[in-house]
C-alpha cells in the first residue's frame, strides 16, 4: 500500500492537476485530494479538513501562489507549500522561497515531486514534535513554578561550570537574595557564584563534583551574601540530570 498523501492543489486547469496526480500515484502515494482556484475555496478548505501538503501553480486567473501562502500563513498552520509552475522564473522562484514556500519545481519536469513532498511530510512531522516537546517544556515550568511560588526558598536549574550559570530561578530567589532573577540568569550582571560567600565557594565546587561522579543527590549547607550585603546561611539540595551518562544540567532547591 502506498503513502497516503492529503493533498490540496491550487489550479485552475484539471488537465495539470491530473498530471501531478498521475505522476504521484506512480510514485506510490494514495491520494484524497481537493482542487481549489480562488481564496475563498482555499480558506474554505484550510477550515473544513486537514492537509499533508499544498501544490500552488504559480498564477491563475483569480489567485496566486503568493497571496496563497500569505492566506496558509495567516491560517497559522504548518501544512508544507509547493509552487509548481510552467512559467516562473530563477528569481521569482527564490523570492517565494524567501517568502516561505518550501520548494519549487517546473511543470515539464516533476522528477523531483514525489522526494520534496516526502521530504517536506518528514520535515514538517519534525517541527510538530518539537512544537509539542517545546509546549510541554513550557506547560511544566509553569506548573512547576505554581508549585514553587510559596516555598520558603527557591528552585532552581544551573549548567555545572565555576559560574552556576543560571537558566531558570523560581520567584523565591528574590526574597531569599535580595536580587532580581534577571539579574542573575545567563550571568547578566552577577553569577550564582558571585552570590556565595567567597570562604565557601571551593568547598561547594569541590563536593559537588565528587557527588556527580556517582550521580548522587547533593546536599550541604553554606553561606551567601544577599544584596544588601549580609550573610545567610542556605541548604541546598539537588541533583545531576544525565543522559547516557551525560550530564545535562543540575537542578535543586535552596532555602534558608
Amino acid at each position: 500500500m502506498g503513502l497516503h498523501l492529503r493533498l490540496l492543489i491550487i489550479e485552475d486547469k484539471e488537465t495539470d492537476a491530473q498530471l501531478i496526480f498521475r505522476y504521484l500515484q506512480k510514485a506510490g502515494f494514495s491520494i484524497a485530494s481537493k482542487r481549489v482556484e480562488t481564496a475563498s475555496e482555499m480558506q474554505e478548505a484550510l477550515d473544513s479538513k486537514s492537509w499533508d501538503i499544498i501544490i500552488a501553480d504559480y498564477s491563475l486567473p483569480q489567485f496566486d501562489a503568493p497571496s496563497a501562502l500569505k492566506l496558509l500563513q495567516n491560517s497559522g498552520k504548518d501544512i508544507p507549500f509547493i509552487v509548481i509552475s510552467g512559467t516562473i522564473g530563477e528569481e521569482t522562484a527564490v523570492e517565494m522561497m524567501k517568502a516561505g514556500a518550501h520548494d519549487y519545481l517546473m511543470k515539464n519536469n516533476l522528477i523531483r515531486l514525489d522526494s520534496v513532498i516526502k521530504r517536506e511530510i518528514a520535515e514538517a512531522k519534525i517541527r510538530q514534535e518539537r512544537k509539542q516537546a517545546l509546549d510541554a517544556l513550557i506547560k511544566s515550568e509553569q506548573t512547576l513554578a505554581n508549585l514553587v511560588s510559596n516555598l520558603p526558598g527557591f528552585v532552581y536549574r544551573c549548567a555545572n561550570d565555576r559560574h552556576w550559570t543560571m537558566d531558570y530561578l523560581s520567584e523565591g530567589f528574590n526574597d531569599l537574595t535580595g536580587y532580581a532573577i534577571e539579574e542573575v540568569l545567563q550571568n547578566k550582571l552577577l553569577s550564582f557564584n558571585d552570590i556565595i560567600h567567597p570562604d565557601d565557594r571551593n568547598k561547594l565546587w569541590e563536593k559537588w563534583q565528587n557527588i556527580l561522579q556517582v550521580h548522587q543527590h547533593f546536599e550541604d549547607e553554606y553561606r551567601i551574601i544577599t544584596k544588601n550585603g549580609s550573610v545567610r546561611n542556605v541548604w541546598e539540595r539537588g541533583h545531576g540530570v544525565f543522559e547516557h551518562d551525560k550530564l545535562l544540567y543540575l537542578e535543586g532547591f535552596i532555602t534558608d
